[in-house]
């Protein structure tokens, strides 16, 4: 029997975005069974102990029952309402073990206190039963006393009839556990000691052939126990935290341009390798299996037991119901799906239970199916491999999406829907349904023919395909292909193109090798009405498009938008996961929530990051108060959490023009920012192009400079680190004009660490920063300049002589790998715009000024930028010697006291004189003494 978790969160599906080592699985399974066998008229006793059970209405003495061989402790509801004790609701499914009936019953989870006779408390929790009926047994110390050790115990004991209340299980196997056990001879009984109390078990006589009586319950938890319920929800945003740092580390992770492949990835891809094929335009694929020869367990029941709970769920929501139906019809109407009607098969079989991930901005329900539900211990996943990760770069796919005028995206529609597997592996892709309305339709078993959502592989799968198929025009369409590898984050399509020309001749080329693989690209989008007339109507997307890492069905705070017609890129702040009262200051949020709406920011380009930090600055020292989950943020946090939720509520308004070179000083742009009567102005960073012209003038206006330079900003403090890169050329009029890239933040580690070795890893950041976005763009600057305001960081960049401390020489050593000595510059903390993200307080109008304009003096000739500190050892570097001069003054008498200076200078020889006594040192007062006592000598 199973004990399995229903997936009632909608938003933990594994989607089609998300990354397939990120895909968090159900809580495993687990068996819960209750056995005691009674056998010939109470010859053989089970362990039975007198204890106490403690209650909010007093003390209740009963007997326990000891089960070696049950995995739950349970106890009569009659019982608990005796103790007056509450716990946590929840339903459980009883199954016979003999005929296989079930049965539900409601019950609760508590914890209680209990005592043996030596009144030593202990705590145990268990399950609440509405009539439990233990089994009844007889004790007769009188027959037992032929045995010694019961002698001497035998007031500890059970004695006569006695019922058990409670039944304590190996879940509380610290009440189990024998301390010492003694016996009269092999056959007689056996005499144990727990932690309990004594109890006496075991055949007290010969067995006699009789009718046995056998007492075996197999208990099915749907929900959990309250420790597992709290894991699961953690579990729950896990995904979404492993998301934030991925998007965080995006830029600045050292990564091998060759990573080695383990064995597993190998077998996977050699195995799409051979069974991979192009058949009547469409591709068929087996499924990567762990062992082929491998047997599953049965896993019919729990895909019933899932569907039921789906089937209620649509009974109780009609919207909801219509809207489940309308996908599992589409599935068989487009034969994504087919019904199984000969159960007659040789090959593995797996039933899949499958759910509905409702978007709150989407009509259209998504269809999950649940490849990590387990039956018997396993599920699906456990015999697929994962795969390796095929995905490119999101961060270079960004990169690139900003560095030319001509912007254009797109999707595969239905990606995973269109690869389709192979015979003999659909019958692991089982599932059960049956017609909502209907109450007489027999339940009737389906199956998936292609790529499902759900299984841990099919991301793997579904880029293994795309690249395969578009290898076979590398020599007729090689840029069309290049595309296609380097330009689809999965099944999204993001690019940027210098003109239209060549951005319709590539869409047309890549659309003509996707069509050719059964692949549809759809809800393409452009900032040029020339490429948008190229495309067909029905193809197109809306006017704003929505970037996002994984579609996980959950709403996404603050997102990232292109809005096409201005070309500019903006976020759409969401409330849609965070309750009212929180967002308006009426209710202080959990520690949970604060998690769960900081861990939500999808800001890949780092445009808030002065915003974001302070965020997770929050959560951090929310960490090191030991806030448990649940309970609201201490006093000490709230004004800072309602400052940044208000702020949260104005980033609607910020919009950053999406093209690289099309950015101006502010100057130009500042009375249109501060213009009156508008009390809420859309703040736009600076820009070149004209608004009121037309998406395609704008998009076909001709950008050209010379001098492209890089510069990146990096500083630290004691509570976060940052990198910020801007790229400084000079346009076609011979204007310098500067544009904001990225930036990088982290907060500062909990460990203390030194300012200079913080501002040491905020430098590492910037080197890191600056070698991908060259990597990752198609232009190369001309030069590059890091610039940093800690003068002991810049010694130890440009000091090769000495050795240091593995910390600093670690950090150098790859300092050095990506950046040139001479390329790292001094600049006052007052002119560092990395300095913007870790002060302590962040203004929105600080976005709007050096943050996402450049520094002031960029603006400036080169000979007008600050000048280089001398290369002097640094007094954080120097070995500090000091010399310490201790200066002892003795007490001296106040001469005031003394009539004259003879009386004093005797009266001091003489308490000298003692003191030298005292140390046994003698001597008489004579003139000498005097002399040498004297403090004028």
């Amino acid at each position: 029997m199973l004990l399995h978790y229903e997936n009632t969160h909608n938003e933990c599906g594994p989607m089609h975005n998300a990354d397939p080592n990120q895909q968090v699985d159900l809580l495993p399974s687990r068996s819960e069974t209750i056995t005691h066998i009674l056998i010939n008229n109470n010859k053989v006793l089970l362990k039975t102990v007198p204890v106490c059970v403690h209650g909010l209405n007093g003390v209740v003495n009963m007997v326990a029952l000891l089960d070696d061989g049950s995995t739950v402790s349970i106890i009569s509801d009659r019982l608990l309402k005796t103790l007056g004790v509450r716990g946590y609701k929840q339903t459980m499914r009883v199954r016979g073990a003999w005929n296989g009936s079930e049965l539900e019953c409601n019950s609760e989870i508590v914890n209680l206190n209990v005592s043996n006779k030596d009144g030593m408390l202990f705590t145990l929790q268990a399950r609440s039963v509405g009539g439990l009926n233990l089994p009844t047994q007889f004790v007769s110390l009188n027959e037992l006393m032929y045995s010694e050790p019961i002698k001497n115990i035998r007031h500890l004991l059970c004695d006569g009839q006695c019922k058990p209340e409670i039944l304590i299980g190996q879940d509380n196997y610290h009440l189990l556990v024998p301390l010492e056990i003694t016996y009269n001879k092999p056959a007689g009984p056996y005499v144990t000691r727990t932690p309990l109390g004594w109890c006496v078990h075991g055949r007290i006589s010969p067995a006699i052939e009789n009718k046995s009586h056998h007492t075996i319950l197999n208990m099915t938890d749907q929900n959990g126990d309250e420790k597992q319920l709290e894991i699961s929800r953690i579990l729950l945003r896990l995904q979404e935290v492993r998301r934030s740092f991925t998007i965080d580390a995006m830029g600045i992770t050292p990564t091998s341009s060759s990573p080695r492949q383990n064995s597993e990835n190998i077998k996977a891809i050699e195995h799409l390798e051979r069974t991979s094929v192009l058949k009547d335009g469409r591709w068929y694929v087996g499924l990567p299996w762990k062992d082929i020869t491998c047997k599953m367990p049965e896993s019919y029941n729990n895909a019933y037991n899932r569907l039921k709970g789906v089937l209620k769920k649509c009974k109780a929501n009609k919207n909801y119901a219509a809207r489940y139906s309308e996908r599992i019809d589409h599935l068989l109407r487009n034969n994504y799906a087919h019904e199984i009607k000969d159960n007659k098969v040789t090959s593995n079989i797996w039933y899949l239970p499958h759910f509905g991930v409702d978007n709150p901005n989407k009509k259209k329900l998504r269809l999950v199916f649940d490849a990590a539900a387990k039956s018997n211990g396993c599920s699906l996943n456990d015999y697929l491999i994962t795969g390796p990760d095929l995905l490119i770069s999101l961060y270079g796919i960004m990169m690139r999406f900003r560095e030319n005028k001509v912007a254009v995206t797109g999707d595969i529609r239905d990606m995973f829907l269109q690869i389709k597997i192979i015979p003999e592996d659909q019958n692991v892709l089982r599932f059960l349904w049956k017609t909502v309305e209907s109450k007489n339709d027999e339940i009737k078993t389906y199956a998936m023919s292609y790529l499902i959502f759900g299984a841990n592989c099919s991301p793997f799968i579904a880029q293994f395909i795309k690249n395969k198929n578009a290898k076979q025009y590398e020599s007729s369409k090689p840029e069309a292909v290049n595309a296609i590898y380097k330009q689809f984050y999965m099944d999204d399509y993001i690019d940027s193109f210098e003109d239209a020309a060549p951005a319709i001749q590539l869409i047309k080329e890549i659309s003509y090798i996707h069509r050719h693989g059964g692949f549809d690209i759809t809800n393409w989008m452009s900032n040029s009405e020339e490429v948008l007339n190229s495309l067909p109507k029905e193809t197109m997307c809306p006017s704003s498009v929505k970037f996002k890492i994984g579609q996980d069905g959950g709403e996404r705070t603050l997102g990232l938008i292109w809005y096409r017609n201005e070309d500019e890129l903006g976020f759409d702040v969401s409330f849609k996961r965070i309750p009212e009262n929180i967002i308006d200051g009426l209710k202080r949020p959990t520690k949970r929530e604060v998690l769960q709406l900081v861990m939500s920011i999808f800001d890949v380009y780092g445009f808030l990051s002065p915003f974001t930090i302070k965020a997770k600055i929050l959560l951090q020292k929310l960490w090191k108060s030991n806030t448990d989950w649940d309970d609201e943020i201490p006093d000490a946090f709230c004004t800072k959490w309602f400052n940044w939720i208000t702020l949260l509520k104005c980033l609607h308004n910020v919009r950053i023009p999406r093209c690289n070179h099309a950015s101006i000083r502010e100057s130009e742009t500042a009375n249109a920012l501060n213009a009156p009567n508008n009390s809420e102005p859309t703040l736009r960073a600076p820009r070149a192009i004209d608004k009121s012209a037309s998406p395609s003038a704008r998009a076909s206006l001709t950008i050209s400079y010379t001098d492209l330079q890089l510069h990146i900003f990096c500083d630290a403090s004691t509570q976060a680190m940052c990198a910020a890169a801007y790229w400084r050329w000079i346009n076609n009029q011979g204007e310098i004009q500067i544009a904001f890239i990225s930036s990088k933040c982290r907060v500062a580690p909990v460990k203390q660490m030194s300012v200079p070795r913080l501002e040491l890893q905020a430098a590492l950041l910037a080197a890191r920063l600056s070698d991908t976005i060259i990597k990752e763009h198609k232009t190369v600057p001309s030069e590059k300049y890091f610039w940093c305001d800690s003068s002991t960081v810049l010694h130890w960049i440009r000091n090769h002589e000495r050795d240091y401390k593995p910390f600093v020489a670690h950090r150098l050593g790859e300092i050095d790998e990506l950046s040139l000595t001479k390329e790292w510059h001094y600049v006052p903390t007052q002119m560092n715009v990395a300095d913007i993200a870790t002060r302590d307080t962040c203004e929105l109008s600080v976005l709007h000024k050096e943050w996402l304009y450049g520094p002031e003096f960029l603006y400036d000739a080169q000979n007008c930028w600050p000048k280089d500190i001398p290369d002097e050892v640094s007094d954080d570097v120097l070995e500090r010697v000091s010399l310490v001069n201790e200066v002892i003054s003795l007490p001296v008498p106040n001469p005031e006291k003394f009539s004259s200076w003879l009386r004093l200078l005797k009266t001091t020889c003489i308490v000298l004189s003692f003191i030298d006594k005292c140390k046994k040192l003698t001597g008489e007062v004579n003139g000498d003494m005097m002399r040498r006592r004297s403090p004028t000598t």
